[in-house]
């Protein structure tokens, strides 16, 4: 609905109450849209560092209240693209770099699904192959965000992306 605001006071208050890693990402995720970096970095830094289980796979969560409810395990995956992602906008190029290959080497192990329906793991991965070169694969996972976006009616974010989308594909 593009309260952002809104939604940061939610995530705020559910991670009071139920403080693990999905709800310090998704905080962290609004957070990031609306501008605060330094916050983002910090609950994303959480997210990470919250105590999650080595099998993967059985953390991507098929529905975001799922995810919230703290009965699946955490994959770190995406919380390490956006913050990397943070870091390059900041440019600590270096930082970025690191959290990009702690995120390649978890898809090297197999594990290179971002959740169907996280709409800000396939925006921040998307962000990341681009600031590597990868146009071809940011366009993709860009394409996938808005997709998802537009499947939970989150109009403002879908704008966003499309906006990207738009502005990365014309680029040549």
């Amino acid at each position: 609905m593009g309260d952002i605001q809104g939604a940061i006071e939610d995530f705020t208050h559910l991670v009071r109450l139920q403080p693990n890693a999905h709800s310090y990402y998704y905080l962290a995720c609004q957070q990031y849209l609306h501008g605060n970096k330094a916050k983002a970095i910090k609950n994303l830094t959480k997210s990470i560092d919250c105590k999650y289980e080595t099998d993967f796979i059985e953390s991507l969560a098929s529905d975001i209240f799922e995810a919230l409810s703290g009965g699946h395990k955490y994959n770190p995956y995406p919380s390490y693209y956006i913050r990397g992602n943070i870091f390059y906008e900041l440019g600590d190029e270096e930082a970025a770099f690191e959290d990009y290959q702690e995120a390649i080497e978890i898809e090297n192990k197999g594990i290179t699904l971002v959740s169907d329906n996280d709409e800000h793991g396939f925006w921040g991965r998307a962000l990341a192959k681009y600031h590597q070169g990868n146009k071809e694969g940011a366009i993709e996972d860009l394409q996938k965000a808005a997709e998802v976006a537009l499947k939970f009616k989150s109009t403002a974010f879908h704008q966003r992306v499309s906006d990207l989308l738009t502005e990365i594909s014309s680029q040549q």
